[in-house]
């Protein structure tokens, strides 16, 4: 009668434990939606609207593909908010309707011009993000219509 298990059996049992180790993490890495990056994002921009609010100071925001700098001027110097850049390192990227920034007027509590974001998620989703003239934001499902 056998009382354990032999060094084979034991090295082979090993084996697939260090692998399921090493492969789950690649299948069950969580996709960035879409949806959650426009979420981030309004929250992101109404805090820098309240910012700017608050301080009297017009904001400035920069569109690239995969990063938006929320950045202010003063005495002609940009100053950019020490978390005032929304990176899209995660898989997600974005798309703007306008051609490289606009401007959020800390006075009148207006952005111009109004602008679209398309979010584009690793989860193949799109969502836009709507910002209209009073800076009031909305997350659209489609381009039309309001979720």
């Amino acid at each position: 009668m056998r009382r354990g298990f032999t060094l084979l059996e034991l090295l082979f049992c090993a084996l697939i434990f260090s692998s399921l180790v090493i492969i789950t993490p690649i299948f069950s890495s969580p996709k960035f939606s879409a949806e959650k990056e426009a979420q981030k994002l309004q929250h992101y921009f109404y805090k820098f609207m309240h910012i700017s609010k608050t301080t009297h100071t017009n904001l400035n925001i920069s569109f690239k593909k995969k990063l938006i700098e929320i950045s202010y001027y003063v005495n002609n110097k940009k100053i950019t908010f020490d978390d005032g850049i929304f990176n899209a390192d995660n898989g997600c990227s974005f798309e703007c309707n306008i051609i490289n920034s606009a401007t959020y007027s800390a006075q009148w509590g207006t952005m111009s011009p109004a602008f679209t974001l398309k979010i584009s998620g690793a989860d193949d989703k799109e969502y836009y993000l709507k910002i209209n003239v009073q800076g009031r934001i909305r997350i659209l499902k489609n381009n039309d219509s309001e979720e």
